[in-house]
């Protein structure tokens, strides 16, 4: 079942916007929506280059790890330093 605000929401916006363009002259209309696009466009923009600043920095950052585990031959470098993961005791020498 379609509640009631689905179907009054098409017919109250050709209300309002039949209203509007009886009230207001065509060129105000085009300026608002030119206003609209405007903002809108610059808004997505702005978050457009936020956004590949941070995938920018993401990138560089990825490609400094990658840097450190391959040598100019392409083979990847492992870090072969022993630690063992319980601590050896302590041999004195006066034995």
């Amino acid at each position: 079942m379609d509640s009631i605000e689905s179907k009054l929401h098409p017919r109250f916006s050709i209300t309002v916007g039949v209203a509007l363009s009886v009230v207001f002259p065509y060129w105000l209309i085009i300026v608002l929506i030119i206003i609209l696009f405007l903002g809108t466009s610059s808004r997505s923009f702005c978050k457009d280059i936020e956004m590949w600043r941070e995938e920018t920095i993401l990138k560089k950052e990825l490609s400094k790890q990658q840097e450190t585990l391959v040598n100019s031959r392409g083979e990847i470098l492992i870090d072969a330093a022993y630690n063992p993961l319980c601590p050896s005791e302590e041999k004195s020498t006066l034995v």
